[in-house]
């Protein structure tokens, strides 16, 4: 299969501007044309943005050296757009990770545009950086460094202008909220508390006992207790009238009982090990303690 790619290239820079292709500023040299700007310098936030035609290799008659368009990142740095006859694929390759992204036929109306973007953004201690296509956020590489990476500079040949409408360098990267996710975090065996004190550790660690919405949410709880031994306390907790087990006052959808469960010889749940199952306790007990965490570090 042919691929035609679109390297993006970090080198030498001046001003942060749109660039359209065919615009008579930009001054090509053997069918090959680039455009260097000064904006942004290594240590700095920034995004590429390049909008590219929803088309696919017919595969005849075609070579990488008659008809290509590219923009290429140097050091350990590069973000690639390759065509294909079946598929526009997105690849970003860092010192930090790797993202690949594939548009294939049908997902885009051929002849349109597609804006593809990539932003290296400075988020607390991390930096992250994200792929975005028609401002919907398709992947992302989070990393506590820098992708390492020179200045600036956008490359393309000519001959392959038509797939390309503009392409450019912003010193005003988008900037994505981003969902969090769901993890589980056990506190060492020897560790044990009553109910109350477990409520209160998981909370100073910024989480709370275990509680799941989901079938996937519990898989994920059991698998990381699968051979602990261990027997932990949930959220799940019976109201004052001695009718019902709730949390925070709504009765759950997922509960996974023992036999004979709830017996009424406790107002508390723990999870035991052993069966998975579940079981009421008297909430002084002491037991173990396993916090449900919620961050984009699960994701």
């Amino acid at each position: 299969m042919k691929l035609f790619k679109i390297f993006l290239f970090l080198s030498a820079v001046r001003a942060c501007e749109e660039i359209f292709i065919g615009d008579e500023s930009i001054d090509y040299s053997d069918s090959e044309g680039y455009y260097q700007q000064d904006c942004v310098q290594a240590g700095e936030e920034f995004e590429i943005q390049a909008e590219i035609e929803c088309s696919f290799l017919s595969g005849k008659g075609t070579n990488f050296g008659s008809a290509s368009w590219y923009i290429v990142l140097e050091s350990n740095f590069g973000y690639y757009v390759m065509l294909s006859r079946e598929s526009i694929i997105f690849e970003l390759i860092t010192d930090t990770g790797e993202i690949i992204f594939n548009v294939n036929k049908g997902d885009c109306v051929e002849g349109e545009f597609l804006d593809s973007r990539f932003a290296l953004v400075k988020n607390g201690e991390n930096w992250e950086q994200t792929l975005s296509i028609n401002g919907e956020l398709k992947d992302r590489i989070v990393s506590p460094t820098e992708p390492g990476h020179g200045k600036i500079t956008l490359y393309s040949y000519q001959h392959f202008s038509s797939q390309i409408k503009k392409y450019g360098i912003s010193n005003q990267p988008t900037k994505w909220s981003l969902p969090n996710c769901i993890g589980f975090e056990m506190l060492p065996t020897n560790l044990t508390a009553s109910r109350r004190d477990a409520k209160r550790i998981c909370r100073l660690l910024g989480g709370e006992l275990p509680y799941f919405e989901n079938q996937q949410e519990l898989d994920l709880f059991e698998n990381l207790r699968e051979g602990e031994n261990r027997v932990d306390w949930l959220r799940l907790k019976e109201n004052k009238r001695g009718i019902k087990f709730f949390v925070e006052k709504k009765e759950p959808e997922i509960l996974n009982w023992d036999e004979n469960e709830p017996s009424g010889e406790g107002r508390c749940v723990t999870a035991n090990e052993l069966n998975e199952k579940w079981n009421t306790r008297d909430c002084k007990e002491k037991r173990h303690v396993t916090c449900k965490m919620e961050s984009e570090l699960y994701c």
